[in-house]
């Protein structure tokens, strides 16, 4: 079997967060180049791409598993995992989680670690006591903010 090589450069972008009216986003962007086992971009075109989510850098059981049918030029590939497919609330992103792609149903490459944006999405909840006086700005809580009654 011709061996693959996948140069990933992984951008893990959030959406932007706003918690007070609307549930967070659960979709990051994957992006990267594929290319041979002579480290040339694959060929132009509608290629199938499957990424899949673990929190294992070996083995286990993926979390999440989509698949994209995308063009793609010069081995540039550009995708929203989590977009059609949303992400499970078990994956809290609140431990190290590995990312797993193939294209083209071939066989997956190495798992890539995810840095440390996607890690934001554990911004869905705080945990009691954890925001403290000096994480207040001055003036930024109005008194319609405040509980009067108890």
């Amino acid at each position: 079997m011709k061996s693959l090589l996948l140069l990933c450069a992984c951008a893990l972008l959030v959406g932007s967060l706003n918690t007070a009216t609307a549930q967070m986003p659960r979709n990051f962007t994957v992006q990267g180049v594929i290319t041979d086992s002579s480290s040339k971009p694959v060929a132009d075109g509608i290629h199938t791409i499957e990424i899949k989510l673990y929190d294992k850098q070996t083995g286990g059981s993926p979390l999440h598993v989509e698949e994209f049918i995308l063009p793609i030029t010069k081995g540039l590939f550009n995708l929203t995992l989590g977009a059609e497919k949303p992400l499970s609330k078990s994956i809290t992103f609140d431990k190290q989680y590995y990312v797993g792609i193939s294209y083209d149903h071939k066989q997956e490459v190495t798992r890539i670690p995810l840095s440390s944006v996607p890690y934001a999405l554990m911004t869905e909840s705080v945990p009691d006591g954890s925001i403290t006086t000096n994480k207040i700005a001055d003036g930024s809580i109005t008194t319609n903010k405040i509980l009067t009654e108890v």
